[in-house]
């Protein structure tokens, strides 16, 4: 309990002092801090909606996902932690393309995602982080419900072929590619 105190105590303290700075303080207290925290970056951004060209949509999407996907090689079959506000990360830039309608980018980038994920899934006891990643392929899966049907089948495939599981979305994939693994 009295950590807890102390919790709530340096909260307050925070909220207290940053109520006496001044406006340009503020901003360049915030933005010091979204260079140096990634995770605070993305609150930051989320919280602000903030609007963002698709190229940096994209070179943040291959962030989270280098980040979300990370294995450490040395722990081969056992379940090791991994960045949960990563994948969810990825998920909202997914989004976000999904929404500027950069459905191509979307669909490569998430062949990218497919391969590391696969991978990641791969290489631990269980499946635990499967939820998560099809998460992040849902909105470029929605999206693609009525694409050109030809675009959306060579797309499966490739996801088909870059998931080294053979089993992330794979009844979708599986029902556009024409391809039962």
């Amino acid at each position: 309990m009295a950590k807890q105190k102390l919790v709530e105590s340096r909260k307050a303290l925070i909220e207290k002092t940053l109520r006496k700075q001044s406006k340009d303080s503020l901003v360049g207290i915030l933005t010091k801090l979204c260079d140096k925290n990634i995770h605070a970056r993305w609150i930051t951004e989320a919280e602000l909606a903030m609007a963002k060209p698709v190229e940096l949509v994209l070179h943040d999407l291959r962030e989270a996902i280098q980040l979300a996907t990370q294995v450490d090689e040395s722990r081969m079959n056992h379940n090791f932690s991994f960045d949960w506000d990563a994948y969810a990360e990825v998920r909202r830039l997914m989004e976000m393309l999904v929404s500027r309608s950069a459905i191509e980018e979307a669909m490569e980038i998430a062949v990218h995602f497919m391969e590391k994920a696969s991978r990641q899934i791969e290489y631990i006891d269980e499946a635990m982080m499967l939820e998560q990643v099809e998460a992040g392929l849902r909105p470029i899966l929605e999206s693609l419900e009525n694409h050109d049907e030809t675009q959306r089948s060579a797309w499966a495939l490739r996801m088909q072929t870059a998931d080294r599981v053979g089993f992330v979305c794979r009844e979708k994939l599986e029902k556009w590619s024409g391809n039962r693994r």
